[in-house]
């Protein structure tokens, strides 16, 4: 049993805890008839070791801690496996995360010796890849693509090959043929980011598994969700790309979600999160649209531009709020800022020959300003 004070790296979660939350919350009441199996396919994918699966069947009722059930002692043993996934989310705080292994000595040393002489550039793209196309494989054996391409067994054989529907599926999508089974050798650069993007839209978790033996069956998965597949996809990928340096991530929420946006690798991408939560309905697609833009990969200085502008558009509408709030010198700079400079208007009187990196600091002043607009919103509604 899992000791909130004693955190056992038996314990260790294979995915964010925020997910693992949220799929135990999404398994049926303890008395369903699938209920076990649900469970135990959540515990076997959430964390690395199978030390909480185990759990399930073999945790007694006096082994539990105090107030998860009213009356342990009479429980039966299916009400004693929920309260052991009970108790794995009321300790989720406490669960240690997954980690980078620390590399033993002779990795340290090797990675010492070669520390002068980087690897080349083509070496780690083809690494890169390789363990993007890993990453894919481990998620179609767990049945993340079955929803679309079931593979069947034997026993149970599916309508057609499932090799052959996704290599189908991926070339109705980025109108490329041979792009399945991945055979990341020959890859070209936007080849690569268009199946990342494609998988993205592909995944669907199985919350439940059908095994039967006889024929090495693998399981038959149903209950398909794709919210909870497509976060844990890109917490996989984001880890992947930031390892190696790439600068892009998939975008989580927005107009774009699920496509590779460039990131500024610092608290701004923080700050990008919350300012697509904003609670204005008005200002919501305004803002998501700028930041779209903004954090494509194909961003010029004409696109830059325009999400600048998009979010002057949403700050003209809270002028009296900032007016209010903030010393009326550094509102009239805010907006004056962008009716002297050519992005507003266009004109004699507007200067035109400054650098592209001021479309960036402009648009990150913007969008703080918002994002402080706001909490300051928030904070008046709480005095209320």
């Amino acid at each position: 049993m899992f000791d909130p004070a004693d955190p056992s790296p038996q314990y260790e979660l294979a995915w964010p805890r925020e997910l693992f939350v949220a799929e135990a919350t999404a398994l049926p009441e303890p008395s369903h008839p699938y209920w076990r199996e649900d469970a135990e396919l959540l515990l076997e994918e959430a964390f690395i070791h199978n030390t909480p699966k185990d759990e399930l069947g073999a945790t007694k009722w006096y082994e539990l801690p105090l107030g998860l059930l009213k009356d342990p002692s009479s429980a039966s043993s299916q009400k004693v496996a929920g309260a052991v996934v009970s108790h794995l989310v009321n300790s989720v705080d406490q669960l240690p995360e997954r980690s980078e292994r620390r590399p033993y000595w002779s990795v340290r040393s090797a990675a010492a010796q070669s520390a002068s002489t980087s690897p080349a550039v083509q070496d780690r793209v083809q690494q890169l890849r390789r363990e993007w196309a890993q990453l894919v494989e481990d998620l179609q054996n767990r049945g993340y693509l079955d929803w679309i391409a079931p593979r069947g067994c034997d026993a149970r054989p599916p309508p057609s090959p499932a090799a052959e529907v996704l290599a189908a599926e991926i070339e109705q999508r980025v109108r490329v043929d041979g792009l399945w089974p991945l055979r990341y050798q020959d890859w070209e650069s936007d080849t690569f980011y268009d199946l990342i993007e494609v998988v993205h839209d592909l995944v669907a978790r199985p919350r439940h598994r059908d095994q039967h033996a006889g024929d090495g069956c693998s399981g038959h998965y149903s209950d398909f969700a794709q919210t909870p597949a497509q976060m844990l996809y890109r917490w996989e990928v984001d880890q992947l790309l930031d390892r190696y340096g790439v600068g892009l991530r998939l975008a989580a929420g927005g107009e774009d979600k699920g496509r590779l946006v460039h990131t500024a690798g610092d608290d701004r991408d923080e700050l990008v999160e919350q300012a697509l939560q904003t609670p204005h309905p008005g200002d919501r697609n305004a803002v998501r649209h700028a930041i779209a833009l903004f954090r494509s990969r194909g961003a010029d200085r004409e696109i830059k531009r325009s999400a600048v502008l998009a979010l002057h558009r949403v700050l003209e509408d809270r002028r009296t709020l900032i007016e209010t709030e903030l010393m009326s010198k550094d509102a009239g700079a805010l907006f004056q800022i962008a009716n002297k400079f050519d992005l507003r208007h266009s004109g004699q009187r507007q200067r035109t020959d400054y650098e592209d990196a001021y479309l960036d600091w402009i648009f990150w002043w913007y969008l703080a300003t918002l994002e402080l607009t706001d909490r300051i919103v928030a904070t008046q509604g709480e005095k209320r």
